[in-house]
């Protein structure tokens, strides 16, 4: 999987293929780089999602994307407890994931700085590290 992003807006959209990346359009600026799946970060995952990666889920309603987000970790919990009845672990994390990315969208909040911001605190008040 590669992900085509544009170096302006930094919106972008998945690709399966690094040979032959989906073109796709961008009113914004129409420019494009290929970003390999080792150089993708919270940050670009999260402007992929919300650009339009995913058609289905509005992030206008912060608390329907909520409550689809709660739906998802249910899914995942389910597949802990019960794993083989309903697909993988690893299919409901990204669920969970891609989830959670937009739901911080909708309300504004860029997840990767959050994840960095709460590390750097979680260091300093002696939780992580020794």
């Amino acid at each position: 999987m590669s992900y085509v992003i544009c170096p302006k807006c930094k919106y972008g959209a998945a690709s399966q293929s690094i040979l032959k990346p989906s073109k796709i359009i961008y009113p914004q600026c129409g420019e494009f780089r290929l970003i390999k799946s080792d150089d993708l970060t919270l940050s670009i995952l999260q402007k992929l999602l919300v650009s339009g990666f995913n058609p289905y889920i509005d992030i206008s309603d912060s608390n329907k994307v909520l409550l689809h987000f709660i739906e998802e970790v249910g899914e995942l919990v389910k597949a802990a407890r019960y794993p083989g009845l309903k697909g993988n672990i690893a299919n409901e994390v990204v669920d969970v994931v891609i989830l959670l990315s937009f739901y911080c969208s909708s309300i504004g909040m860029d997840l990767s700085e959050a994840v960095s911001d709460k590390i750097k605190k979680n260091i300093e008040c002696g939780k992580f590290g020794r």
